[in-house]
């Protein structure tokens, strides 16, 4: 959803996501909210604390990865990030 003006709604989530973005890439408005939609749910079934910071990132980065490949649906955008979390903390023990 947008604000009157064009903002996102949940316009901090979108500037914690697009950071990651590549300054060669970019995502209209529609994809750009999904992105945060995504970030949103993923973070927050983490439950009380989102995770450090690294947690975060790949979360974000995995999100923008496959949204890049043409997928914009917010729950899967979540799933695939969360799966991607799921495999790094299996393959490192400090996450």
């Amino acid at each position: 959803m947008l604000e009157p003006g064009g903002r996102p709604r949940n316009w901090k989530v979108v500037a914690e996501i697009v950071q990651f973005v590549r300054h060669e890439h970019s995502f209209d408005a529609t994809a750009t909210e999904a992105l945060a939609r995504a970030y949103e749910n993923a973070t927050a079934s983490l439950g009380q604390s989102p995770g450090t910071a690294t947690i975060r990132e790949i979360i974000a980065r995995r999100i923008i990865a496959a949204a890049m490949k043409g997928e914009r649906d917010p729950d899967r955008l979540s799933e695939v990030a969360l799966a991607a979390l799921a495999r790094t903390r299996m393959e490192r023990d400090d996450l």
